[in-house]
């Protein structure tokens, strides 16, 4: 992972992406969702494909986070079936 962010911060798009991807879905240490956010701007910032998604995806995934945290239970039922 520390080769994979030295190439994202050299704006290397696909690095940017693929480091976003691995903050964003595992489950150790690395987990950082507002990090991986910032790396997919980065990447959408450049016009690499499929970056939008990205970060809408994890855009979404915060949101719900956000809001099963102050007690939305629809939202802690989603963000239960995300962790299953």
């Amino acid at each position: 992972i520390v080769w994979l962010r030295k190439s994202a911060q050299n704006k290397n798009a696909a690095a940017q992406i693929c480091l976003g991807r691995i903050l964003a879905t595992t489950k150790n240490e690395y987990q950082n969702d507002s990090e991986a956010e910032k790396w997919f701007k980065f990447a959408v910032d450049q016009g690499f494909p499929n970056a939008q998604a990205c970060l809408d995806q994890i855009k979404s995934k915060i949101n719900l986070i956000q809001q099963a945290q102050i007690g939305d239970a629809l939202s802690q039922y989603k963000l239960a079936k995300l962790y299953r």
